[in-house]
């Protein structure tokens, strides 16, 4: 049977909870400059290059900082909400992401990085998420 139609993931997905929605305070546009071009997925964990301050995809065997995830991407814009975005290598992109909490995000919905892979270093991952007060939850 052929597919209709599809729509783009909505922030329902992943975020539960977001406290003061109408000030935007757990988001933030962010600059990302990845080492490696990718597809950034709504959802995928990231981390913050110390040297630079700026953000990449969070792989658990970085060495700069970015191992540790501190935001969420949701989208280039408020306008492209749940809609992944190709990530040119090593320039500059503004995004916006998940930086601070309180906020409850589903492990369902948060994409991390396969290199986070036994239950140590994915509590570690939802650990430094929690330093800056998102919260994991299990999703049922």
């Amino acid at each position: 049977m052929p597919i209709v139609a599809t729509e783009p993931k909505r922030l329902s997905d992943l975020v539960k909870k977001e406290f003061w929605i109408s000030e935007g305070w757990c988001r933030k546009v962010i600059t990302v400059n990845d080492t490696a071009g990718r597809t950034y997925a709504f959802g995928d964990a990231l981390g913050t290059i110390t040297a630079s301050g700026k953000s990449q995809y969070a792989i658990e065997t970085a060495v700069d900082g970015s191992e540790d995830p501190v935001a969420i991407f949701i989208g280039k814009d408020f306008d492209t909400i749940g809609q992944d975005l190709e990530v040119a290598v090593t320039t500059d992109t503004e995004v916006l992401a998940m930086v601070r909490g309180p906020l409850v995000v589903g492990d369902q919905a948060l994409n991390l990085d396969a290199t986070y892979d036994n239950q140590t270093k994915i509590d570690a991952a939802y650990a430094s998420l929690d330093s800056v007060h998102i919260s994991v939850e299990t999703q049922v």
